[in-house]
């Protein structure tokens, strides 16, 4: 009577050696980081309906370095989500074509790059203006 082998899975990091598994994993990761910065704003947020000086303590905490360094991770991840979230756009949607020749995923993912810098820049003009720098 034979002896059935059941498959036992590497304990290594296989997903590292394929770029497209990098990348979703990256991608995925990077998610979890958006999400704690997201609840650093809703901190900043319930802060604000305690009062100014509560507010004020959370802004000051926020200038410690692990703060600092926190936001730093969190503006690399957030870099990597955008790019290759721009790099996955233009392959879940159907084929563009301009005066009937398709437009390279390349050319996309660099227009939806471009239009998204250009919009941060343009919040930050009209806050700026608009607003004034505090």
């Amino acid at each position: 009577m034979s002896v059935l082998k059941t498959y036992r899975r590497p304990n290594n990091v296989w997903w590292w050696r394929k770029a497209a598994y990098r990348s979703f994993v990256l991608r995925e990761l990077s998610a979890f980081f958006i999400f704690a910065y997201a609840l650093v704003l809703l901190q900043g947020l319930y802060y604000m309906t305690r009062g100014e000086k509560d507010y004020e303590q959370w802004r000051i905490a926020l200038s410690h370095p692990a703060s600092l360094t926190f936001h730093a991770v969190v503006l690399i991840f957030v870099v990597i989500h955008s790019v290759t979230w721009f790099q996955v756009a233009p392959k879940t949607m159907p084929t563009l074509r301009w005066h009937g020749v398709p437009v390279p995923q390349a050319r996309i993912t660099l227009a939806g790059l471009t239009l998204a810098c250009v919009g941060n820049v343009a919040v930050l003009l009209i806050a700026a203006f608009w607003g004034g720098w505090q």
